[in-house]
């Protein structure tokens, strides 16, 4: 059979003949993520860099999206530290 590059014994015990959902998923377009490069930085650098892509493949985050969050995390946590120098007095 010149149709089919596998033999029928190949085919039947293949995934995709299994598994159908398999197929679809082998053909699902991956996000590609921007990483930050880690290569000549400093041990302490370079751990902090290998967390942050860490965050930011676990997430799906892009670097505009990570630079957002950090805005509003120094928001919150500038409204946190005025309110608690207003307990304080």
């Amino acid at each position: 059979d010149l149709t089919h590059p596998f033999s029928e014994t190949e085919q039947k015990f293949s995934l995709s003949a299994r598994c159908p959902r398999m197929t679809r998923l082998s053909r699902v377009a991956l996000k590609r993520i921007q990483q930050l490069r880690v290569e000549g930085d400093p041990a302490l650098v370079r751990w902090h860099k290998q967390r942050i892509n860490a965050l930011m493949r676990r997430f799906g985050l892009s670097v505009y999206a990570l630079l957002w969050v950090s805005f509003f995390k120094g928001v919150l946590l500038t409204l946190l530290v005025i309110w608690l120098l207003g307990r304080a007095a």
